[in-house]
């Protein structure tokens, strides 16, 4: 069995290490810039107006990523959101 194809690919010997959406600074800027300018519209137009932006954004990205959709909401539904609720809940207690 011929095994040069594996030689010359370090990736095949060992898993890669898996990120998360905040392992690069790019990353943590755009979420959070995007979650600063929900926060001001919501203080100046009300969490109703917010929560509509919200739905209407992402049903127009469904609509022209269906892949994005797809995919995202397959990681989601591996996601504990009570979790992840009471993480951020805990730590601002500390």
């Amino acid at each position: 069995m011929d095994n040069s194809k594996h030689d010359n690919n370090p990736s095949a010997a060992k898993p890669q290490k898996a990120s998360n959406i905040f392992s690069s600074a790019s990353n943590s800027i755009a979420i959070y810039t995007f979650l600063r300018l929900l926060f001001k519209m919501r203080s100046h137009l009300g969490l109703e107006a917010m929560l509509e932006y919200v739905e209407k954004y992402l049903s127009v990205i469904d609509k022209n990523n269906p892949e994005f959709k797809t995919a995202v909401g397959e990681a989601i539904n591996l996601i504990s959101i009570e979790k992840m609720y009471k993480d951020i809940a805990n730590r601002e207690r500390s």
